[in-house]
């Protein structure tokens, strides 16, 4: 049960005589009315009350004021004249709407006076600022002291007109008459049973308000928990904490060696350009332990990267030969092709830039979003597709995989040593060296396809939880 269906059984509960008992010696609802010169209302089948109380009309049982009908031409902000209450104004208490035109007193507003809205959602509060007068759609109410106690008719009437709000016909805003204030019915108990209502409410108010925080806390944990088990799971994964370690699958500083050897024999046929060294890693720059069997290295020492090409948009078609993917088709481990746009030719220098699938892509434009970083996996040929520009393509080499890749990426890896330095001012960037630089762990290939295996079981529960 939520806090507020909490507070409205209580509520309800309350007006229909089972909050509190009845007691003879407190007399009848009936006779109160009689020695105040009113009658019963009409009985209410709505719901059923206890013989010792009735039905009375509002009108007889407590005062209605209507607001006045100020000039909203004479409204400032200047703070002359008096405070004007708008609908706007009832939960809030105070009002910035002032106006200095002439009105009777009757129509001044105090501290403690209890209002109604009369449209929108019919909004039920004590005034809790300044005197302030009363403008239209705006109703005061006030009990008759021999007959209702004003904090038990504050309790019933947000209830009523609930339910008045959910059958009044409207066009684009809800509106309650005055005729429907004047044949509204109220259950009507003894004073003294009134009051014992009122204390029992109030009494069981700051319980509701703790039950409510505690509901928050609960619906605040339910909504993050998939998000943080998976953050979770992902960290213990680039920690070496999610499967075993087997000495026969080798180590990371025989993979990294393998890894060194292929890159070297593609820059030698041409087919990966020389980069300059790297610096060496620090302990500073280690951000948690690792099994002995992995070894840090940065990320553009174990994979080739190319920055997508700049095409000129003018080229871009509907329809074309060339697909081309850029920064708004990448989601979180998903290519989203949406507002696709092709070019009927490409020169020999842009055939670098075809994607082959087992590519892994980063966007480097807002690289984060609130599911995640915008990082997936190419897997399809069928149509021709080349990288655009604000996107960078990562191959891994010597058994280094793709699926490996983009959990480093995915994980804190990518965000933590960036911190706050990304450039451009409108859109966050990162840039390909920075990405390059990152340090990262490398475990045997063997592990890398385990750990990558596990996930693959593990995180489809947490998208289940969402």
């Amino acid at each position: 049960m939520t806090p507020q269906e909490l507070k409205s059984s209580i509520l309800q509960l309350a007006i229909q005589g089972k909050l509190v008992e009845q007691r003879p010696e407190e007399g009848t609802a009936e006779e109160l009315l009689v020695k105040n010169r009113k009658k019963p209302a009409p009985i209410d089948n709505s719901y059923d009350i206890p013989e010792r109380w009735c039905w009375a009309l509002l009108p007889d049982v407590a005062d209605i004021l209507y607001g006045f009908p100020f000039n909203s031409e004479k409204f400032n902000e200047a703070q002359i004249g008096m405070p004007i209450i708008r609908i706007r104004d009832i939960i809030s208490g105070q009002s910035k709407t002032f106006s200095d035109e002439e009105c009777d007193e009757r129509y001044r507003i105090k501290r403690g006076d209890m209002l109604v809205g009369m449209d929108g959602n019919f909004q039920v509060a004590f005034w809790n600022s300044e005197d302030a007068w009363l403008n239209q759609r705006v109703c005061k109410i006030t009990a008759d002291s021999f007959l209702l106690n004003q904090n038990y008719l504050f309790f019933y009437l947000p209830i009523i007109l609930e339910e008045i709000n959910g059958s009044v016909s409207y066009s684009t805003v809800k509106h309650l008459s005055a005729k429907l204030l004047n044949s509204m019915r109220i259950p009507l108990p003894p004073l003294a049973e009134q009051k014992r209502i009122v204390a029992k409410i109030e009494e069981l108010l700051p319980l509701i308000e703790r039950y409510e925080k505690a509901w928050s806390r609960l619906e605040d944990f339910n909504k993050r928990f998939p998000g943080d088990m998976q953050k979770s799971i992902l960290q213990m994964a680039i920690q070496g904490k999610l499967v075993e370690q087997r000495p026969e699958e080798g180590n990371g500083e025989e993979l990294y060696r393998q890894i060194q050897a292929e890159k070297q024999a593609l820059i030698k046929t041409g087919k990966i350009k020389k980069e300059k060294p790297l610096p060496e890693i620090t302990e500073d720059q280690i951000p948690f332990e690792i099994p002995e069997s992995w070894k840090w290295v940065r990320l553009a020492t174990v994979t080739d990267t190319l920055s997508g090409f700049a095409f000129k948009s003018e080229d871009f078609k509907t329809e074309g030969k060339y697909r081309l993917l850029r920064g708004i088709n990448l989601g979180v481990n998903d290519i989203r092709w949406k507002e696709i746009v092709y070019v009927d030719t490409v020169s020999d220098r842009v055939h670098d830039y075809r994607l082959a699938s087992g590519d892994v892509l980063l966007g480097l434009d807002r690289p984060w979003i609130s599911d995640g970083t915008r990082v997936a996996i190419f897997d399809e040929e069928e149509k021709e597709t080349f990288l655009v520009q604000r996107v960078l393509r990562i191959k891994g080499l010597g058994g280094l995989t793709s699926p490996f890749i983009a959990l480093l990426l995915q994980s804190s890896l990518l965000k933590d040593p960036l911190g706050g330095e990304t450039t451009g001012i409108s859109v966050p960037h990162i840039s390909p060296n920075q990405v390059g630089n990152i340090a990262i762990p490398l475990p045997p290939l063997a592990e890398q396809k385990r750990i990558v295996a596990r996930l693959e079981e593990l995180l489809p529960l947490c998208e289940k939880l969402k």
